[in-house]
């Protein structure tokens, strides 16, 4: 559970160039759980990095912060720093109440998240720009790429239209 957003988490990692599994085969049984809200494939380095603000960070793994948009980190002097500012990385994750406002290739959303981010369920099978699979009467499998998003892969303008249509 983390704390004050009210979130339970499973996370399953693998290596895709290892172990050929579908994920929705990881997903299924979690979707019938009263408590399901949403689950998403992605690439854990890109998100790491579309998330990494401290420039200590970049420093220690031998990345540059020149040419990253900065800012404060909001904190009085001497705690003041300049920081990477993540605020509109396609991949950035923000953790909300009840939800995490996350965006990938393959999402799968319930009624529960549609309700607490505004859109519709019944939206969604109008689209025609992504494949709509329905799983059960309250939860959606969305594909809008066959691949997971990765860095320099050309999807930033996707990415930031999944965010729009589904975090309003």
């Amino acid at each position: 559970m983390i704390g004050r957003f009210n979130i339970g988490r499973v996370e399953i990692c693998w290596d895709p160039q290892r172990v050929v599994i579908n994920p929705r085969d990881w997903v299924m049984p979690f979707i019938g759980e009263k408590g399901f809200v949403q689950a998403w494939v992605y690439n854990r380095d890109y998100i790491h990095w579309q998330n990494a603000e401290d420039p200590l960070e970049y420093e220690c793994a031998g990345k540059s912060v020149d040419g990253l948009k900065m800012k404060s980190n909001g904190l009085p002097p001497p705690l003041q720093m300049s920081v990477v500012d993540v605020s509109d990385n396609p991949g950035r994750v923000l953790l909300k109440s009840g939800y995490v406002e996350a965006v990938a290739s393959t999402m799968w959303v319930s009624e529960k998240l549609a309700n607490r981010t505004g859109f519709a369920m019944q939206e969604l099978k109008n689209e025609s720009w992504f494949s709509v699979v329905p799983l059960s009467d309250e939860v959606y499998e969305l594909e809008f790429s066959t691949n997971i998003f990765e860095p320099n892969d050309g999807t930033d303008n996707l990415q930031r239209s999944i965010r729009k249509l589904l975090f309003r």
